[in-house]
């Protein structure tokens, strides 16, 4: 698998630094996994769904969670609890926000990525995070990861104009709805805004403000620029 950042890539983000996932930066965030167990996952993403002109996050998608063996691998992955298999494609290209889980996310890349990730240690008393301190990673296509419990993150974004597909793993309920408002005092609670789901908003992504997501991602919500390939 070829980690280099692709040339094209980087001239069409000059004030961007791009990391590489095998480098030593990433290993703060999240571990590569041996791709080879989860080929079928990345197939059957690419066969069975494609991009459209909004982002689509499907939590527990069938045709992954039908694939039993890398499915049972995936539990593994969570001391052998129940988890789900779904993905995240789209067209995104900027940070719009930022959120974390108590648990790991599996991540397979059914396409180039580019993701944004930020130490849990830049938010400030769980009200604001500078979108300066997030650092940018390329991502190839089928590279397979365990981003780290409580990294900021949100979409990934995409390194082709084409758009992206990501297969995401997690533990069986993350990212639902809640059944009623935490009510207890700890100021975490605020960004609780899902199961398992602490989120922040840029103020300038609207439909997440609209929704009700503390605004806390501030700065520019930086993005990222597509090239039509690589070649």
């Amino acid at each position: 698998m070829n980690f280099a950042v692709p040339e094209k890539l980087k001239a069409a983000n000059p004030g961007l630094t791009i990391l590489r996932a095998d480098g030593p930066e990433f290993k703060a965030y999240a571990r590569l996994l041996d791709p080879a167990p989860y080929a079928r996952l990345i197939k059957t993403l690419d066969e069975t769904t494609t991009v459209k002109d909004a982002n689509e996050y499907v939590a527990d998608y069938g045709p992954l969670t039908s694939l039993a063996e890398e499915k049972q691998l995936v539990s593994e992955l969570y001391g052998s609890m129940p988890v789900e298999l779904g993905f995240c494609n789209g067209p995104n290209l900027t940070m719009n926000g930022a959120e974390y889980h108590k648990s790991p996310e599996f991540t397979a890349a059914a396409t180039p990525l580019v993701m944004f990730l930020t130490r849990k240690a830049a938010l400030k008393d769980f009200d604001t995070v500078e979108s300066s301190e997030a650092e940018v990673f390329y991502i190839p296509e089928g590279c397979v990861f365990l981003l780290n419990p409580e990294v900021l993150h949100l979409s990934p974004c995409a390194a082709l104009t084409t758009g992206f597909k990501a297969v995401i793993g997690l533990p069986l309920g993350t990212n639902t709805d809640l059944e009623a408002p935490p009510k207890g005092d700890d100021p975490e609670n605020k960004l609780l805004w899902k199961k398992d789901k602490w989120m922040l908003a840029h103020p300038d992504r609207e439909p997440l403000v609209k929704q009700g997501v503390h605004v806390g991602l501030l700065g520019e919500n930086r993005g990222v620029t597509p090239v039509p390939s690589f070649d």
